[in-house]
């Protein structure tokens, strides 16, 4: 079987990115609710509060220009991981884009892009 085209692709994943990541969102909530729980369960004082670890990576180059002192990647993935069971579930995602081009692009397409501070994309899930 030979693979899918790119653009078939691109346009299989548009169809359906909204279903999974409300999918998604609803599994992380879940997963929050139940350790919630469990902290309940265990009769620790607050059961909101729970250990998590988190890891950023972001698009660096390899070589940096030296001509900034704040970090030079411009696109960014976080995830945060839970460490009260062995599991070690993902709790939260995070995905940062200071692409301003990408957005001005995208409002251009009739997407309304909503960002703080620069006319890049901030999402978190």
């Amino acid at each position: 079987m030979s693979p899918p085209s790119p653009s078939g692709m691109q346009k299989t994943a548009n169809k359906v990115a909204e279903e999974i990541e409300e999918l998604n969102k609803a599994s992380m909530q879940d997963i929050r609710r139940n350790l919630a729980e469990e902290t309940k369960l265990c009769g620790l004082s607050n059961e909101i509060f729970v250990r998590v670890e988190s890891d950023c990576r972001y698009n660096n180059p390899l070589i940096n220009s030296g001509t900034t002192p704040f970090q030079a990647g411009i696109q960014v993935v976080c995830t945060m991981s839970e460490n009260n069971t062995s599991a070690k579930q993902i709790v939260s995602f995070f995905t940062g884009n200071k692409l301003c081009s990408v957005a001005t692009r995208l409002r251009g397409k009739g997407i309304e892009i909503i960002c703080p501070i620069h006319g890049g994309v901030a999402q978190q899930i």
